[in-house]
């Protein structure tokens, strides 16, 4: 997704992109609440539009939901969907080289900075995490986040198509 900050036209074409995304492809971006609650703190979910060179897990959190831990518990979520509903095996976050909150996101997701991997928008590039794809991986990243972040998986916020 490569996101950052973007101004009232540049969201509605996302935003238009991302429902068209779940028509065309039948998943998405799911909407991010929190447990209780119908206003969404932001967005996460599977993401490969046309022309992307490698299937997707993005988020974005909306202001006001930043620094809490929401981005990583969705964002978990979304990649076990993705693994275990769309059976994908390779899984990447396309982050903006200056958005070191997503940045650690992906690192606590257990992603590694993959160099060699090719650009989304090569006139527009970003850095790439690759997220582990064998299932002894993702049990010690499952098993860091059960230790290390008692609100992991899915207890602060809700993850749902909206």
């Amino acid at each position: 997704m490569a996101g950052g900050n973007v101004n009232y036209a540049e969201s509605v074409t996302r935003a238009y992109a991302v429902l068209g995304h779940w028509t065309h492809r039948g998943y998405g971006l799911f909407a991010i609440t929190l447990k209780g609650y119908d206003e969404a703190i932001g967005m996460a979910g599977p993401y490969f539009p046309l022309g992307r060179p490698e299937t997707e897990v993005g988020w974005v959190l909306f202001d006001g939901a930043e620094g809490n831990g929401y981005a990583t518990e969705a964002a978990l979520a979304a990649v076990k969907f993705t693994r275990e509903t769309l059976q994908w095996k390779e899984v990447v976050h396309y982050i903006d080289k200056h958005n070191t909150r997503s940045i650690a996101v992906a690192e606590r997701l257990g992603a590694y900075l993959d160099i060699n991997a090719i650009q989304p928008k090569p006139d527009k590039p970003c850095l790439i995490y690759r997220q582990p794809s064998d299932e002894k991986a993702q049990q010690r990243l499952q098993a860091k986040h059960d230790s290390s972040l008692p609100s992991l998986p899915l207890q602060s916020v809700a993850v749902k198509f909206a």
